[in-house]
C-alpha cells in the first residue's frame, strides 16, 4: 500500500485498488483479483468500518467483493450495473448474448454474487464521476485529497502495445470521457491498469490514437460488405491482435462498438441478406 496524498492510498497490482480513510471509515475502491491484498487491507484497518466502492462490474475489478462482504464490508455498486453484482454470470451473458459458453464461465468473466446497495443512494465523502463508456455505468472517484481513481477510461500505453486495443462497450462515450478527464482538476489520476500520473494527457492521447487508427482502418477497408467476424479478422490481422477463447468475445464486443460508432456517425450501414448480416461504407 502506497501513500498518494493525505488520507488517500493505492495498492498497485494487476488491477490497482484505491483507499481513502475518513475518520473511522475506510473506503476501498474495487477489490480486484488478489485475495491477499484485500485481506491485508482488512487487517491493517481492523476496527474501522469498511465500504467497498465498485467502479464497474468487470470481474477483474470486483472478484473479491464476496470476500470483503464476508469480512463485514458494505458493498456499493452503480445502479446501472447492479444486476451484474447479484448474478455472477451476467458478464458472460452480456458478452455472449445467451447463457455463457464454458469459456465465459471462468473466473476472468464471472464472480461470486454479492448483495450491494445502490451507490447513488449513499452519501460518501468522495465525489462520484460518471465515466460510462468502457462499461454502461462505470464511475470514478475523486477523493478530497484531489486523487482521481479513473477506473478503465484509459489504459497505460504498455498495456495497449501488448494487447492492441482498449476494450470499450461504447467507443464514442469513452472518447468523450477521456476529453472530460483532461478538463478536470486533480492532483493525481490513478488508472486501474497503469501507474499514477500527475498529467495523463500523453497516455489518453495514445488511447485515442489507437481507437482512431482502428476507425480509420475500417473506413478504408469496408468498401465491400463484411460480416462482424470478417471485420474482426481484418482488424485483428492488420494490428496483430492476439485473442483466446475468452478474449474473442471481448474483441467482438469492441469491434461491434467501433461499427456502432461509425453507423451512428453515418459512415457505415448494416445490411441483412438472408441469414447474413454485414457492414459496409455508406454510399
Amino acid at each position: 500500500m502506497e501513500v498518494l496524498r493525505g488520507k488517500t492510498f493505492y495498492v498497485p497490482g494487476t488491477t490497482n485498488l484505491g483507499i481513502f480513510v475518513h475518520d473511522d471509515e475506510v473506503y476501498l475502491i474495487d477489490t480486484g483479483t488478489d485475495k491477499k491484498s484485500v485481506k491485508s487491507i482488512f487487517e491493517k484497518f481492523n476496527g474501522k468500518r469498511l465500504t467497498v466502492l465498485n467502479t464497474h462490474f468487470h470481474a477483474d475489478h470486483c472478484q473479491n467483493d464476496y470476500l470483503a462482504e464476508k469480512l463485514g464490508a458494505r458493498i456499493l455498486a452503480p445502479r446501472k450495473e447492479y444486476s451484474f453484482f447479484v448474478d455472477g454470470e451476467m458478464e458472460g451473458f452480456y458478452l455472449y448474448s445467451a447463457r455463457p459458453a464454458r469459456c465465459l464461465r471462468k473466473s476472468f468473466f464471472s464472480i461470486k454474487p454479492v448483495s450491494p446497495d445502490f451507490l447513488e443512494n449513499v452519501s460518501i465523502p468522495l465525489k462520484v464521476i460518471d465515466l460510462s463508456g468502457h462499461s454502461p455505468g462505470m464511475v470514478g472517484f475523486l477523493t478530497p485529497d484531489g486523487i482521481l481513481f479513473s477506473a478503465d477510461v484509459f489504459f497505460s500505453s504498455e498495456i495497449l502495445k501488448k494487447y492492441g486495443y482498449p476494450y470499450h462497450s461504447d467507443v464514442g462515450e469513452a472518447l468523450v470521457k477521456m476529453d472530460e478527464i483532461l478538463k478536470m482538476s486533480f492532483e493525481i489520476v490513478v488508472p486501474s491498469h497503469g501507474k499514477p500520473l500527475t498529467d495523463p494527457e500523453r497516455e489518453i492521447n495514445f488511447n485515442r490514437k489507437v481507437i482512431e487508427n482502428h476507425l480509420n482502418f475500417l473506413l478504408e477497408n469496408l468498401k465491400q460488405p463484411g460480416s462482424l467476424e470478417e471485420v474482426m479478422k481484418l482488424l485483428g490481422e492488420r494490428f496483430e491482435i492476439t485473442i483466446s477463447e475468452g478474449t474473442y468475445y471481448l474483441f467482438r464486443s469492441y469491434v461491434s462498438s467501433l461499427l456502432e460508432y461509425l453507423e451512428r456517425s453515418g459512415d457505415v450501414v448494416g445490411i441483412l441478406k438472408g441469414y447474413h448480416y454485414s457492414w459496409k461504407i455508406k454510399s
